[in-house]
């Protein structure tokens, strides 16, 4: 995919609230606010998914390249994506014996699946909103992503 470029309103006092903190704990904000950005590129593959078996089946999750990383992907039962997506030639099986496997009367078609794309469509769209929020309001995805660590550390002490 291509990388998604932005400028930053307030990015000053960003810059400030993100170096005040040790490295732990800046990468756990900026995993929170990746993972704000990849639930935006999940609603958009919900909405224009074809099934709602699709629909359920868009995950959200940690990746595995480095420590602020989010992967938006379809999870195993939803294997049949990239058949949607790129569609499939028609698939025919051949009549008659073939050594000793199966043996069919005659050839049979078993028809094809029309591509029906529809992941390159929510990935450009949810670029484009991601450019605009992540611009915009990246003052307001710190403060959720600080909040949500405020929370976790006070559970921690009260303990």
């Amino acid at each position: 995919m291509e990388d998604i470029k932005f400028t930053l309103e307030g990015a000053q006092e960003a810059e400030q609230i993100l170096n005040s903190l040790n490295a732990r704990d800046k990468n756990r904000v900026y995993l929170n606010i990746n993972r704000q950005a990849g639930n935006i590129v999940r609603q958009k593959l919900r909405a224009l998914a074809p099934s709602q078996s699709i629909k359920k089946n868009v995950v959200v999750q940690k990746g595995r390249e480095h420590s602020t990383q989010i992967v938006v992907a379809f999870s195993k039962k939803a294997f049949y994506v990239r058949f949607l997506e790129g569609g499939t030639e028609v698939r025919t099986i051949r009549g008659g014996k073939k050594g000793k496997k199966k043996v069919y009367k005659e050839q049979a078609n078993r028809g094809a699946i029309t591509p029906r794309p529809f992941v390159k469509q929510a990935h450009d769209s949810a670029a484009v909103e991601i450019q605009s929020r992540m611009g915009k309001d990246y003052l307001e995805f710190l403060n959720n992503a600080l909040k949500k660590e405020i929370k976790k550390v006070g559970k921690k002490l009260l303990r």
